[in-house]
């Protein structure tokens, strides 16, 4: 992987369900350039608009070899005690950190006793619903008081809600405050965070410039 090349120390992989019950390795809610719903598509329809979809177990095998870290950004409910037995299943367990948007898959984990989960804050599809949107809208507000409430040890943001203010009180709480950034430029030299996700690992060598550790920097 390009990241693995500039010495980032993790990936972070969507996980979706299809309509045949299958997890697979996908961004985004649709499939691109259409007005289909990926919970609504066999995997072998998905297939057939894009090549580059995975199996989540396939994906996950394929990381054995590695040694950094997997962040799961689980984006359905239900669904983390079969993530978790297809990372063990893998050899990855111990590398994996179930991250969402969706509080209510985090509080699945957290009823499963896993421990580094993350909490993802931002605007996500999970406000559209009438519930289970309430500690989402919260955490924009509170996101330190509600990853507590989750027992999260990493908090997810987008460069905007990055603070000093936030990284001191996660850091009190011996969380960490991870910036997800699509953006390469200088500014993310004077972004508090104690790590970076980017589908670009370019951002590394603006991080590296920066004096911070690339070893505290993720990317895809």
């Amino acid at each position: 992987m390009r990241a693995a090349k500039r010495g980032a120390d993790g990936v972070e992989l969507d996980v979706q369900l299809t309509k045949d019950d299958q997890l697979i390795v996908f961004h985004d809610e649709r499939l691109p350039n259409t007005s289909h719903l990926v919970k609504h598509l066999s995997l072998s329809d998905i297939k057939q608009h894009n090549a580059r979809v995975f199996r989540l177990k396939d994906a996950l095998r394929s990381l054995k070899k590695s040694d950094g870290l997997i962040l799961l950004d689980v984006k359905v409910r239900g669904v983390v005690d079969r993530v978790v037995n297809l990372a063990t299943e893998a050899g990855v367990r111990d590398r994996v950190v179930i991250a969402s948007f969706d509080t209510r898959v985090l509080e699945e984990a957290r009823r499963m006793g896993i421990n580094g989960t993350a909490l993802i804050v931002g605007f996500s599809r999970v406000m559209r619903e009438l519930k289970g949107f309430v500690l989402p809208l919260f955490a924009l507000m509170a996101p330190v008081v509600v990853a507590r409430r989750l027992c999260a040890s990493f908090i997810i943001c987008s460069r905007y809600r990055a603070t000093s203010r936030l990284l001191e009180a996660a850091h009190a709480h011996e969380m960490q405050v991870w910036v997800w950034s699509k953006r390469i430029d200088t500014a993310l030299r004077k972004i508090p965070a104690d790590g970076f996700i980017t589908d670009f690992p370019e951002v590394l060598d603006v991080a590296e410039d920066a004096s911070l550790d690339p070893a505290d920097t993720g990317a895809v």
